[in-house]
């Protein structure tokens, strides 16, 4: 599940799509989360940064895991989110990015920030979270689990700004860009247990196997009841009246079956059973006029 927006670098922008990513969280009824907050600033701050990273880990390079030896010639910045308890000391007092921003990006983030709070979007500033790739500028963001319900895989998905991106991948100009992107299994894991299905309440009962004008008029009959808002099976596999109506009683749990055949087509009229009826009762199936 993604979230693209083009051609605005402004910070409301990054506010209003990182509420975006928390309020459809909310909507699926996932309220444990919390939102993780940097700035990774423009070109310019990022080459401060690195520096001052190389500055930082280069002395005890020796002492650090091969992936992020590695890491430290070629992205710095990803040891940053090195899990390797190697790495961790390290980690802990290494130099923050908000350090080393420029004021124009000092300011863009602080823009951000209260953009946030005029939301009322919690969030919690992460000194560490450099979200890795290296086409983000300026807000990055994670939305993380905090229930506990995934152990360590708890983001729910992130993203940030990438103004430099489309310059990158050909484009004669940059792009402003700010979105996120989440991953489906992660929110339904996270989500709570949808309440069970109804039952549907109607279920249309082709009484032929090989008419089609009975069945086109069980198809239209179902089209029509949906339309009025009642939720309508209609088995278009067409086999036996048996098995249809074993089908709608057992699997469906539909609380009417209306059944047409020709003879019902030919009167203008619909057999209904009302499956929440007893066998013996007398009115468990009656004739109606189509038109009610």
């Amino acid at each position: 599940v993604g979230v693209e927006l083009y051609s605005n670098g402004s910070a409301a922008a990054d506010a209003e799509v990182i509420d975006l990513a928390a309020g459809f969280l909310r909507a699926l009824g996932i309220t444990e989360f919390r939102v993780r907050l940097n700035s990774l600033g423009g070109a310019a701050s990022r080459q401060r940064y690195r520096e001052a990273l190389v500055a930082h880990f280069a002395p005890v390079e020796a002492e650090l895991s091969p992936e992020s030896r590695a890491r430290l010639a070629r992205n710095p910045l990803r040891i940053l989110d090195s899990k390797d308890p190697r790495d961790l000391p390290f980690k802990a007092s290494a130099p923050r990015v908000l350090d080393h921003l420029t004021d124009e990006d000092k300011a863009h983030f602080d823009r951000v920030r209260a953009f946030l709070d005029a939301l009322a979007v919690p969030y919690e500033v992460d000194h560490a979270m450099v979200r890795g790739l290296d086409y983000y500028t300026r807000t990055v963001f994670e939305l993380q689990d905090a229930s506990g319900s995934l152990g360590a895989q708890d983001s729910l998905g992130g993203g940030g700004r990438y103004d430099n991106l489309f310059r990158e991948l050909g484009s004669a100009a940059d792009v402003p860009a700010v979105g996120f992107g989440l991953g489906v299994e992660r929110l339904l894991m996270a989500s709570p247990a949808p309440a069970p299905s109804r039952p549907y309440r109607a279920a249309v009962v082709a009484a032929s196997k090989d008419d089609v004008a009975v069945q086109s008029a069980a198809l239209a009959l179902a089209k029509e009841l949906r339309s009025a808002g009642v939720e309508t099976h209609v088995d278009t596999r067409f086999g036996s009246l048996k098995s249809q109506m074993g089908r709608a009683n057992e699997q469906l749990g539909a609380a009417a079956v209306l059944i047409l055949g020709g003879n019902e087509i030919a009167s203008g009229v619909v057999t209904l059973r009302d499956m929440t009826r007893e066998k013996d009762d007398p009115d468990k199936q009656r004739t109606v006029a189509r038109a009610e």
